[in-house]
């Protein structure tokens, strides 16, 4: 069996799933597709958009700690005095009053500091936001491309049990007419049984693969488009992993937030000293009083008649002034949380060492990940020449007597495996490559559409749940 007859298989294969599922195949999505779904429903990067604009009106709050404060009051009176014993008439007076207060913070290290503090955790958040979405184009490619391996191992899968099936009904027309032994029969029917789980585990596999895409988009897709075969094998530039671990230490965007998360504990510091530090704040106050009504009367005070008159009032006050305020002792509670900060700065500063080294350790494996998948897959090219070599020397020994059916079906599934590998190998390398960009933040969507020029629209996968 040559690698024509292999090509034809798989072919064959595809083209009779496609012709039973074509009622209920939609038009293949693309990556960009996806992506562009997933940028749209993606519950991960909508929360993380969610954070950052809640982190903006934080902002905002800490901002107006530093700004005036206008407060406008009023208030409506209605004081009834009436003495029973005294028989006196009762005297009602009716008012109105009217206040402005604004304060301004002159001086207050707290609030200014509180406010530094909310910019960085800003920044932070639009950091982290960049990351999300430098994270979902890596999710999406590893879903779509783990479709096509499941996909890729289903057609092997399939094109390995229709081989042995024909093989099993060779190997029974030759014990049929005296030629081989009953065992080889055997052999070839426990190739096929096993063949026939194998196929079913990798249509399981496959219908996973189209579940965790769902899971991004929230969209529910049957079958999806394959990548070119000559799609093509770039080394790494600059070809040095040092190069590579400099530029994530300068650009990647989770390390960078780390880094304000840092800063933000150092300006927490700063918030809970001022806590010893004064007060000033500028204020003025205006203030209206209305009384309108004006009334007399004899009330009786302790036995003793007392004439009381009530005039007409309309007062207005206007104060202003500056406050000072020093704390002098709190029961030690400012100086606790000083410390408790400093040890925060610590811990802070600790984690973002750690955060620089596991990256360094990550961006330099992902740059010998991407140098070993070039590597393997010219190694891979090679073992699809040399298994297809090897089975058709196999199958014409199997002819002459000198070799097995076992023989004969351990070399057809070294082929399928050849095959198979040679496909992993080179979704290996593109997703291997998108995370060493990811992890340098050279990441972008434009990597995307990259990647969708050397996808084959007019050539699918095959639909879930066949």
């Amino acid at each position: 069996m040559d690698s024509k007859n292999i090509k034809a298989q798989l072919a064959s294969v595809l083209l009779a799933c496609g012709l039973l599922s074509i009622a209920s195949i939609t038009q293949a999505e693309t990556l960009s597709d996806i992506y562009n779904s997933a940028l749209d429903n993606d519950p991960e990067i909508r929360a993380a958009g969610a954070v950052l604009k809640g982190q903006k009106e934080v902002t905002r709050q800490a901002l107006g700690g530093l700004l005036p404060q206008i407060g406008f009051s009023v208030s409506s009176t209605h004081t009834n005095f009436e003495n029973k014993a005294s028989n006196s008439a009762p005297v009602t007076i009716m008012g109105t009053s009217y206040g402005l207060d604004l304060a301004q913070p002159l001086f207050n290290a707290s609030t200014w500091f509180s406010y530094k503090q909310a910019q960085t955790i800003d920044y932070k958040a639009e950091l982290d936001f960049s990351a999300a979405q430098q994270d979902l184009i890596v999710r999406v490619a590893v879903s779509y491309f783990q479709i096509l391996r499941a996909n890729d191992a289903l057609l092997a899968a399939q094109a390995e049990e229709a081989a042995i099936k024909r093989q099993l009904e060779q190997t029974k027309q030759r014990f049929d007419v005296g030629l081989i032994a009953i065992t080889d029969v055997h052999e070839a029917q426990a190739a096929f049984d096993l063949s026939q789980v194998g196929r079913i585990r990798t249509q399981n596999q496959l219908d996973i693969a189209y579940e965790a895409i769902q899971a991004i988009t929230g969209q529910q897709y049957s079958s999806i488009s394959t990548v070119k075969p000559d799609y093509p094998i770039n080394k790494p530039q600059p070809a040095d992993p040092q190069a590579w671990a400099d530029n994530a230490l300068a650009g990647n965007f989770v390390l960078r937030g780390i880094e304000q998360a840092v800063e933000a504990a150092r300006q927490n510091i700063k918030i809970k000293k001022s806590g010893h530090l004064p007060v000033v704040t500028l204020f003025g106050q205006y203030q209206a009083d209305d009384n309108d009504d004006a009334s007399s009367s004899v009330i009786n005070f302790g036995g003793t008649p007392t004439a009381v008159s009530f005039a007409p009032t309309d007062q207005v006050s206007k104060t202003a002034g500056i406050s000072l305020t020093l704390p002098i002792y709190s029961g030690g509670i400012t100086y606790a949380a000083s410390k408790q900060a400093t040890h925060q700065l610590t811990e802070a500063q600790e984690n973002y060492t750690l955060a620089q080294r596991k990256l360094v350790q990550q961006t330099r494996s992902l740059y010998s990940l991407v140098v070993t998948d070039i590597l393997r897959i010219k190694a891979r090219k090679q073992a699809i020449v040399s298994t297809e070599s090897a089975l058709k020397a196999t199958e014409v020994g199997y002819d002459v007597g000198t070799r097995n059916i076992v023989d004969v079906l351990q070399s057809q599934r070294a082929v399928y495996r050849a095959s198979r590998d040679y496909d992993n190998a080179r979704y290996d390398y593109v997703i291997h490559m998108l995370q060493l960009k990811q992890a340098t933040g050279q990441i972008s969507p434009e990597d995307i559409i990259n990647i969708n020029q050397w996808i084959d629209p007019a050539k699918n996968t095959q639909s879930k749940g066949i």
